[in-house]
């Protein structure tokens, strides 16, 4: 049998060989997953320091008219107790007995705002935005970041006027006695008050005091308070184990002015200043009990320098 002939065009049309495909464009790649997570987070983050640099901006002008109420409130709880603080050195540096001490004075001035449901509200705002703020490891990553010296100490002494008052934190000393910063540096013209809340901070202090005690300890006229705090009710165990260990550590000598103390001060310890507890830091106080100069870290060449020469400009200016 003799088939037709087709043309081309019908043996295509009719053929079973599928046409061959065109050739594609390669997609393009999507980015890897590392870029677009950079990506995301580098928008996050500066949002958070825009958020950040906001609020610390309401935080130095609480009185601004867009600052929160919280700021307001905080300012004026602060101013009052810095007023009572002064009032309560004062009457002890005047012999004037009184069995109320700051935290007792602080306490019954807020006990008329006990039922006040707006005062409580913005307290309870205030301590949530501090607990959500404050992670337990945002001091190591600071220090992580920016080491263990976060800024330079001042070259000159603050003004009295415009110092704050060194917190009168109470404690017991490695001679078993129960007493407090403000009894311990009365009388004295100039006084370095060190804060160490961990084994980090020790050397720091030690690159501080050292240098001081070679300059200063004959002069009965100059003092020295060392404090030794865990704010961390779970490890108050662990300082209370350490403490003989501690004491056989520290100088006889120096057993009255060293103070052991359990309990949070972050109020206190902002008030001045000490944001890293991984940190040590001594401040020098004058005989008003102000806080005229502060350093952290490691002690530096030139803040040993000033805190010398203001040493004895305090004592100086006292005998005048």
């Amino acid at each position: 049998m003799i088939r037709p002939r087709l043309s081309s065009a019908c043996a295509r049309r009719f053929s079973t060989k599928p046409d061959d495909p065109k050739p594609l464009m390669p997609p393009t790649p999507p980015p890897p997953p590392e870029s677009r997570n950079l990506s995301l987070l580098q928008r996050f983050q500066t949002k958070l320091v825009r958020e950040a640099e906001a609020i610390e901006e309401m935080r130095k002008n609480p009185t601004a008219p867009t600052a929160h109420p919280v700021f307001k409130y905080e300012a004026k709880l602060d101013a009052r107790i810095k007023e009572l603080e002064r009032v309560e050195f004062e009457r002890k540096a005047a012999g004037l007995k009184t069995k109320l001490g700051p935290v007792a004075m602080r306490m019954r001035s807020g006990l008329s705002g006990v039922l006040d449901s707006e005062k409580n509200e913005l307290e309870r705002q205030a301590l949530l935005k501090e607990f959500g703020a404050k992670g337990q490891f945002d001091d190591l990553k600071e220090i992580a970041r920016k080491g263990d010296k976060l800024w330079t100490a001042k070259e000159a002494m603050t003004p009295s006027q415009t110092s704050p008052l060194v917190p009168n934190i109470p404690g017991k000393s490695l001679s078993g006695v129960e007493t407090d910063i403000h009894t311990l540096i009365k009388g004295k013209r100039a006084s370095l008050v060190t804060f160490a809340f961990t084994a980090m901070g020790e050397p720091h202090i030690k690159s501080y005091l050292q240098p001081f005690q070679t300059e200063f300890s004959n002069n009965p006229a100059v003092g020295i308070v060392q404090l030794n705090v865990e704010e961390d009710w779970a490890k108050k165990w662990a300082l209370t184990l350490f403490t003989p260990w501690i004491r056989r550590k520290v100088p006889v000598q120096m057993h009255g002015n060293y103070l052991i103390h359990t309990g949070d001060i972050s109020s206190e310890r902002n008030r001045i200043g000490m944001g890293n507890r991984l940190l040590g830091w001594v401040h020098l106080v004058d005989a008003s009990g102000s806080v005229r100069w502060s350093a952290h870290g490691p002690a530096k060449e030139g803040e040993l320098k000033t805190l010398l020469e203001s040493t004895r400009s305090l004592l100086s200016s006292s005998l005048q």
